[in-house]
């Protein structure tokens, strides 16, 4: 395998690990906003619940529907849960199950963000806060949370990959093409190096030949050059002899 090709090989998987890592990174990144902008609308709609509350016969009770038709749909995606010393009221989409809500301690306004199983066992992203109810609605503690299917978060983090991917794709053809220029021009000088080398390396094994014809004649009157083999070894470490030397020196019969 040639220098070339072992250069660009490991180009290319530099560059495919640094695509690789970049993807994951920005799916992380994007999952993480995406989380974030879920969380600002479970608060306005967290907001809506609180507002509409009041007192019924059993307790609290929402008077006025949200806008979201999800919260009054069984399994809808979208839930509500408001827990207090005398019960819990909850959306008509949780069914007949609760938010199963970590026993923590938060102060007046303070606010959770919960990852919890659903009522079909399906991930929700939950908000909870903790509020003090006005004295009209018994001027006590309650947790109040609005949760939402996580599997909206996920479809949104891969529809953002299906939407990157032609463009990490196309980044990645064009590093390669400008890696694969760059050893073209960066190694062009070594070709030059290696053709001279190839031609020396020919020229002495031209002079070891004519070395060896000259050395195979049995009849040292002919010429005195046959009977010095060392001198004419020390001259052919020259690049070639010239074409009147050889010419007038003997050869060696087949």
């Amino acid at each position: 395998m040639s220098l070339r090709l072992r250069l660009a090989l490991a180009g290319a998987m530099a560059i495919l690990v640094a695509l690789v890592i970049t993807a994951i990174g920005l799916s992380q990144l994007f999952g993480a906003h995406v989380e974030r902008r879920a969380v600002a609308e479970l608060g306005v709609q967290l907001d809506q619940v609180l507002a509409g509350l009041d007192v019924g016969a059993d307790g609290l009770t929402l008077q006025r529907p949200l806008a979201d038709p999800r919260f009054a749909t069984p399994y809808g995606g979208l839930y509500w849960q408001i827990e207090w010393g005398g019960g819990i009221e909850r959306s008509r989409s949780l069914w007949d199950t609760a938010l199963a809500l970590p026993a923590d301690t938060l102060g007046d306004g303070g606010v959770h963000v919960h990852h919890l199983a659903g009522p079909q066992g399906d991930a929700l992203l939950v908000l909870e806060r903790s509020v003090m109810l006005p004295a009209r609605l018994g001027g006590e503690s309650a947790r109040a949370a609005v949760g939402m299917a996580a599997a909206e978060l996920v479809q949104a983090q891969r529809d953002f990959m299906v939407d990157l991917a032609p463009y990490l794709g196309l980044l990645a053809l064009v590093l390669t093409g400008a890696g694969w220029a760059q050893l073209f021009v960066g190694l062009r000088p070594l070709r030059g190096l290696g053709i001279a080398w190839l031609r020396c390396a020919l020229d002495r094994l031209s002079a070891w030949a004519l070395i060896g014809r000259l050395n195979c004649n049995p009849s040292p009157p002919r010429s005195t050059l046959c009977s010095r083999p060392a001198k004419l070894r020390s001259r052919a470490r020259g690049p070639v002899l010239p074409t009147w030397r050889m010419a007038s020196r003997p050869r060696c019969k087949p």
